[in-house]
């Protein structure tokens, strides 16, 4: 139960490099998942994925999923840390803002780089509280996926 069939530096390599491919993936697909980080995401998707491999896998002992699992802690954690200290690794990671709309004019071109319809973006209109899109000032996407919306100040 306890002793392990690979070494343990390999199951943390392959951790780590699971980590970030999971990263990189969320990053290209460029779509957040509502308030939580990319970070986050890999932690949560994998945390569970983990215990059910441990089962299943060549190596099934509860130290290679502790181990496992303590690597995608870890390796978040640090994320984390290099992207509060480091805004490169953060722009890199979580990406920038941007512009959906400008005073009324939707910039096609970022709904399309988004993949985001124009459904989704009436959507968060309606829910800011604008009935039109020529009531908006700016909508932006965060780089959470959320779209942040401000209406013209009435004149």
């Amino acid at each position: 139960m306890w002793e392990l069939t690979v070494p343990w530096w390999e199951i943390v390599l392959r951790s780590f490099l699971l980590s970030l491919f999971i990263l990189i993936l969320l990053r290209l697909t460029n779509r957040g998942g509502g308030e939580i980080s990319g970070t986050d995401l890999v932690v949560l998707f994998t945390l569970g994925n983990l215990a059910a491999s441990a089962a299943m896998k060549s190596d099934d002992s509860l130290t290679a999923a502790i181990i496992s699992m303590s690597t995608f802690v870890a390796t978040s954690t640090v994320i984390n840390f290099l992207s509060y200290r480091i805004k490169f690794v953060d722009h890199v990671l979580e990406g920038d803002p941007k512009v959906l709309i400008h005073n009324g004019k939707v910039n096609q071109k970022t709904l399309a780089e988004e993949q985001l319809s124009h459904e989704d973006v009436m959507r968060a209109i309606r829910e800011s509280g604008c009935l039109s899109i020529a009531r908006v000032h700016v909508a932006m996407v965060e780089t959470n996926g959320k779209i942040s919306v401000i209406a013209r100040p009435d004149q």
